[in-house]
């Protein structure tokens, strides 16, 4: 079902964006933050006049006044907790010129000299956008705040949206272009809750800007500030939990984030988390047709496993090494090696103590994925996510005694929780019940806008947060109905092979919240093939 919700993205981005809580986008950090920047190593990249370039990421910091982002590039960081960077590496085959010409695979300047400084608040752009303030500044350009001005004209709810615009002048314009096309591109191929939605990669007005999904919330490495002991366990392993739900998806795309940190993960006002920053992602097999060569190879220190210091390409498996150091920061305010990273860590036998904060399950997951050796981790996050969070029906299954095996087996087949949930939705806490309503009002407009696999993953979501339901279990056995019916479609028309009719089942079998009556019939579907 993958293929459909990818296609359909475009026609429905917007509109499932505008049912979400509206966001934010990212703040400052002071001088003593554990700050998630973005260096380039100097040793590769140039800029076209032969000095060193340092591409600052985004330090995000949530301002009380203004739920604004601010977006600011910090200083070198110094050894320790700071030095948190990405670093930023050019492969030395690809030639960058100081003052490119406009030919096809290179971006001219964006703004012509007689014109720069003249764009920014108050000005309009493509005659649709109109410039607000400024959210922050990065390396490769400047994300403004703007609103859509034809969605105001439709008197639309959500009209803001956040614009990031490449850097006018830039010494290095065509590897800028070439990651900024490249981050829309990546981020644009992933349609999932827990991904930031960009929706356009453009040119106009001579500007280059994407746009994408306006964000309220907080950045976790301003969260981690705050809480400097770590969250509430509950909340640090929703967080978990979601943010690995994002990236297991990524790594089923065949995309590896390759900058996994708390400055890239945002919470919504409404609890949601999301990944940010696709900008040096890289696609670690060939899905879709994407063969495009990837201009960077990045990285955060303190977040990279052994294998990505060592310049090894990157795969699943480092992202997972970045989850695992970001979920320990989550439960305990720290990180695993005492702010060292992994092969000087591994050098000096550094080992990370479990918190009392943690699940049995938990913490092994957690483990295993900060095991220095790549074949020790978890293989990817959604391997991650089984081991991290396993289900309440395989909990039940394994209850059962040995001599029940077959029984037990029965049991996962048809389990089905009691009709009605065992604690009443108005029972729940205030902010979870705003969560899960989010939540179930995106899942049917992505379900009425036929991205059946957006939606199950939003029901998947809720019966876990609260199993049993009504709403969620009815969404689900409609998703699993319509997804059924258009399978049988396309096998009928020769369009979809048996096999993988067989596979799309299997897919949707592998939730393990799924009613019992969804669950027969894909039994019964798959009897009938």
């Amino acid at each position: 079902m993958t293929d459909t919700r990818i296609d359909k993205r475009e026609k429905h981005a917007t509109d499932a964006a505008d049912r979400s809580v509206p966001e934010t986008a990212l703040p400052q950090a002071s001088a003593d933050a554990h700050d998630d920047a973005t260096r380039i190593d100097p040793g590769r990249a140039k800029r076209g006049d032969g000095s060193d370039e340092i591409d600052e990421a985004t330090v995000i910091r949530s301002s009380v006044a203004d739920d604004a982002t601010c977006i600011q590039a910090p200083a070198t960081p110094a050894p320790g907790p700071d030095a948190d960077a990405t670093e930023v590496v050019e492969p030395q085959s690809r030639a960058v010129e100081a003052a490119p010409t406009t030919t096809v695979g290179t971006a001219p300047d964006p703004v012509p000299a007689a014109d720069r400084g003249t764009f920014g608040v108050g000005s309009v752009l493509r005659n649709r956008f109109r410039i607000e303030s400024v959210l922050g500044e990065g390396g490769m350009g400047t994300v403004y705040s703007a609103v859509d001005l034809l969605k105001q004209e439709a008197r639309d709810a959500q009209v803001h949206v956040a614009l990031k615009v490449m850097k006018p002048g830039i010494a290095d314009i065509d590897s800028t272009f070439v990651g900024l096309q490249r981050e829309a591109r990546r981020a644009q191929q992933l349609a999932h809750p827990n991904i930031v939605t960009v929706y356009d990669f453009d040119r106009a007005d001579g500007q280059i800007y994407m746009t994408m999904e306006f964000l309220r919330g907080w950045p976790l490495s301003e969260l981690l500030k705050q809480n400097r002991h770590g969250l509430d366990p509950a909340q640090a392993r929703e967080i978990v939990r979601q943010t690995a739900a994002g990236l297991a998806y990524a790594h089923e795309e065949g995309i590896v984030h390759c900058d996994l940190k708390p400055q890239n993960i945002f919470l919504l006002e409404n609890d949601r988390a999301k990944i940010l920053d696709f900008g040096i992602a890289k696609a670690w097999q060939d899905k879709g047709g994407d063969n495009a060569d990837d201009a960077f190879f990045g990285f955060s220190p303190p977040y990279a496993s052994p294998q990505v210091l060592a310049r090894q390409a990157p795969t699943p498996r480092d992202d997972v090494f970045a989850l695992g150091v970001v979920a320990y920061a989550l439960f305990t305010g720290k990180h695993p090696f005492d702010w060292k990273q992994a092969d000087q860590a591994q050098a000096a036998g550094l080992q990370p103590a479990r918190d009392a904060s943690m699940r049995r399950s938990e913490w092994r997951t957690i483990q295993a994925a900060l095991a220095f050796d790549a074949e020790s981790r978890p293989a990817d996050a959604a391997e991650f996510l089984k081991r991290f969070a396993p289900s309440p029906v395989k909990r039940a299954a394994l209850a059962v005694s040995v001599g029940s095996v077959v029984a037990a087996l029965l049991f996962v087949l048809v389990f089905q929780p009691e009709p009605g949930p065992e604690v009443p939705f108005e029972q729940l806490a205030p902010a979870l019940q705003a969560r899960l309503q989010a939540e179930l009002t995106d899942a049917a407009a992505f379900l009425e806008l036929g991205d059946i696999d957006s939606a199950l993953q939003l029901y998947h979501e809720v019966l876990l947060a609260h199993p049993g339901n009504r709403d969620a279990t009815r969404g689900m056995n409609d998703a699993v109905k319509r997804a059924l019916k258009q399978l049988e479609t396309l096998h009928a028309e020769a369009r979809l092979s048996t096999p993988a009719v067989r596979a799309s089942l299997d897919s949707l079998a592998d939730y393990d919240t799924l009613p019992a009556e969804a669950r027969k019939r894909l039994v019964r579907a798959r009897e009938s093939l």
